[in-house]
């Protein structure tokens, strides 16, 4: 899975000036109270400024696609169900940090039965 940038271009306030930080839609932040914090294990708060690694799982919440005068506008709302939060290092391998260690292959099932069975 490929991390997708998703700011936006910087809008000029006028013709002279520009925002000092790129622009993110309302929806993308994540707002992390004292017990949400409590419960991700967070003891001390992280540098604002610093980055953090999500994993996560939603489900879908809500799908809307209507019919404007510029195109058609597509919605999907996802609802973060479970998640766990680690400050993220960019000195080590980024598939790893995302992926883990591989999965080693399944242990091999065992039989049940004390005999042989054969289909025929």
């Amino acid at each position: 899975m490929d991390l997708i940038d998703l700011k936006k271009d910087p809008q000029p306030i006028d013709s002279k000036e520009m925002y000092d930080e790129p622009l993110y839609s309302y929806g993308l932040c994540i707002s992390l109270g004292r017990e949400e914090l409590e419960k991700l294990g967070i003891e001390k708060l992280p540098e604002a400024g610093s980055e953090m690694m999500i994993k996560a799982m939603a489900y879908v919440k809500t799908v809307r696609e209507s019919q404007e005068k510029d195109g058609v506008e597509q919605n999907v709302e996802l609802q973060i169900t479970a998640m766990g939060i680690e400050p993220f290092d960019k000195s080590g391998d980024q598939a790893d940090g995302l992926y883990g260690e591989k999965a080693s292959a399944p242990p091999k099932a065992t039989p049940v039965a004390k005999s042989p069975t054969y289909l025929a």
